[in-house]
């Protein structure tokens, strides 16, 4: 398996596109929902709540990127995950980013812990003194 330090520009050029069709919230509620099981397009505008043209247009993001694949059934199209290594990275992406929140809450505790007067900078010293 290669690293990023031994892939070509025109490799980046598509991970940086894999990465594009995962930087919106809308279509990672659509992966969400679709790595818990098959749907199709019309699930995913009631769980989502919006329009099909839209959901429509996400959905066609991730299969273009090569996340999802769509197989025509009759008359509805169903959506899986085509690329198992997708559960992997969300995986790891979320551990980091709510170990990154965990971080920020216990910074947040820490300043509201903290007396007025030294949030405002104002040391002990200078606390209630007028000159």
């Amino acid at each position: 398996m290669p690293t990023i330090e031994h892939i070509s520009d025109r490799a980046l050029d598509r991970i940086a596109a894999y990465f594009r069709a995962l930087s919106d919230s809308n279509r990672l509620r659509i992966l969400r929902a679709i790595m818990a099981r098959e749907r199709n397009v019309g699930e995913l505008v009631e769980m989502l709540g919006g329009s099909q043209a839209n959901v429509s247009k996400h959905v066609g993001v991730l299969v273009d990127a090569g996340i999802l694949a769509r197989e025509q059934r009759g008359t509805y199209s169903f959506l899986r995950v085509a690329d198992p290594q997708i559960h992997d990275m969300c995986e790891a992406v979320c551990g980091s980013v709510g170990r990154s929140l965990d971080r920020d809450l216990g910074v947040r505790a820490e300043l509201l812990s903290v007396p007025a007067a030294t949030k405002a900078g104002v040391g002990a010293r200078g606390a209630g003194k007028r000159r």
